[in-house]
């Protein structure tokens, strides 16, 4: 459960674990750039996120996912738009919903898996900040621009609420294991957690439920922030303790060079700080290991975090 690049590096992961079926569950509240102006134009769900669990689970030969992935750099109308989007818009015309568009693009790209929106219905997230500024919309969120970059969110909500996708419901339901993040704390996690019958099927499920944290905070939206921080606010928004892992990175791993340019576009490890803390705020079991990806940008490394899950899955933590 999650969206962006997270969720994108743990399906490129788990998707080759043997004798699993992946099924990303995919947030739909971006109206930003290419997703943002078909859902204006078009009033459909936005597709960017989609499109991207759909490239991560391809099994497709190279050149169609780089078609799918293709973004026009010129063009009136065209600018900005990737292919896939376009695709996806185009077959919830034909199809009638993104849902049966979703299946479409998943099976020209024969993908090893299921590809969810999280919900079947438009709308928009919203945050309070501790000075109380109420911004709309995820992309406004996502950029912070207009207001200090170390104000905390207080409170998110949607507008107006969303309807749940019966197939993602039913799919947390009778789900093995259930996975939240990593992504963006706000706008790519917890507003999946927003809609009440999502944060009811997590609860419900049976499932083994895993939280893995973010690697970096981000200015504007998790500034500040140390593990402790992140998981107060999954619980919160959850509405009871119902994790059963909680996977950190261990932050010594992580690449001088790279800390330094992050540091000057104020980004910083996330801490695991005082895990006696973290113990009493719930009963998880936490695993701290190496999970970044050691190149420029600083992110999970799918193989690594691969292995972190099948460890789960194996009952070898």
């Amino acid at each position: 459960i999650g969206g962006g690049t997270g969720l994108c590096n743990l399906l490129l992961g788990i998707k080759s674990l043997p004798a699993i079926l992946p099924i990303s569950i995919v947030s739909t509240t971006d109206d930003g750039g290419s997703s943002g102006r078909l859902r204006d134009t078009f009033g459909i769900l936005p597709p960017g996120d989609i499109r991207r669990s759909l490239v991560a689970l391809s099994n497709a030969p190279e050149i169609m996912n780089k078609i799918i992935q293709y973004r026009f750099s010129k063009g009136e109308g065209f600018r900005g738009h990737s292919f896939g989007n376009l695709l996806l818009t185009v077959l919830n015309d034909i199809e009638g919903s993104m849902s049966n568009a979703v299946r479409g693009v998943g099976d020209i790209l024969n993908i090893n898996g299921i590809v969810y929106p999280v919900a079947s219905t438009e709308s928009v997230l919203y945050a309070k900040f501790e000075d109380g500024t109420i911004v709309k919309g995820e992309n406004d969120i996502d950029l912070c621009k207009g207001r200090s970059p170390e104000l905390r969110i207080k409170e998110c909500w949607h507008k107006p609420l969303p309807k749940c996708d019966i197939n993602a419901y039913s799919a947390i339901i009778n789900s093995d294991i259930v996975t939240i993040g990593p992504g963006d704390l706000y706008t790519s996690v917890i507003t999946n957690l927003l809609i009440k019958d999502i944060r009811e099927a997590i609860v419900k499920s049976r499932a083994k439920k895993i939280y893995i944290c973010n690697l970096m905070t981000k200015p504007g939206e998790t500034f500040g922030y140390d593990a402790f921080d992140h998981i107060s606010e999954i619980l919160r928004y959850l509405k009871k303790d119902c994790l059963d892992y909680i996977i950190l990175a261990d932050n010594k791993k992580l690449r001088r060079d790279a800390l330094l340019r992050y540091a000057k576009k104020g980004q910083f490890p996330v801490e695991s700080g005082d895990l006696a803390k973290i113990r009493k705020l719930t009963k998880a079991s936490i695993i701290i290991a190496d999970l970044s990806d050691q190149q420029e940008l600083i992110r999970h490394d799918s193989q690594k975090i691969r292995s972190q899950i099948a460890k789960v899955i194996n009952g070898r933590v």
